[in-house]
């Protein structure tokens, strides 16, 4: 995992995969095909937990009114 603190974006291995096709009429050190990378995203939203892997996060109020934030998978508290 890499960290864009600058522009608020985090690179992760394997999430967020972009291709890109290239024409046979590129230049020679480049060949026709697709190839596969990663691209940045959000900071803010994505996180991942051992036991679920990638997961988007919401909220909760508890019951003193506090805003507590918890994996919309398995309702944990983050």
């Amino acid at each position: 995992m890499v960290a864009l603190p600058q522009v608020g974006k985090v690179i992760v291995d394997g999430a967020n995969l972009s291709k890109r096709h290239t024409p046979s009429n590129a230049a020679p050190p480049c060949r026709a095909g697709s190839s596969t990378r990663t691209c940045p995203s959000r900071i803010g939203r994505r996180h991942r937990l051992p036991g679920d892997g990638p997961t988007r996060i919401g909220m909760r109020i508890d019951e003193t009114g506090r805003k507590i934030r918890i994996c919309r998978k398995c309702e944990t508290e983050l």
